[in-house]
């Protein structure tokens, strides 16, 4: 069983940051619209780019976002 919290990053918030990219908004206003920290957002750009050889949530967002 693995210990920490629950993951925030889903497919809804995934869909959102694409919709805010691909409507030209910021990367701080498209947080906002998903209702998450920049931080969060930079983090898990970060992680997705590092974790390109996985099929991970992360990677998956990162690619959505790169394309969007």
């Amino acid at each position: 069983m693995k210990n920490g919290r629950k993951l925030k990053l889903n497919e809804k918030i995934i869909i959102l940051l694409e919709q805010g990219t691909q409507l030209g908004l910021s990367i701080k206003l498209s947080c906002q619209h998903a209702g998450i920290s920049t931080a969060s957002y930079h983090a898990w750009m970060n992680r997705g780019e590092k974790e390109q050889e996985k099929d991970t949530i992360f990677s998956r967002f990162y690619n959505k976002i790169k394309k969007a």
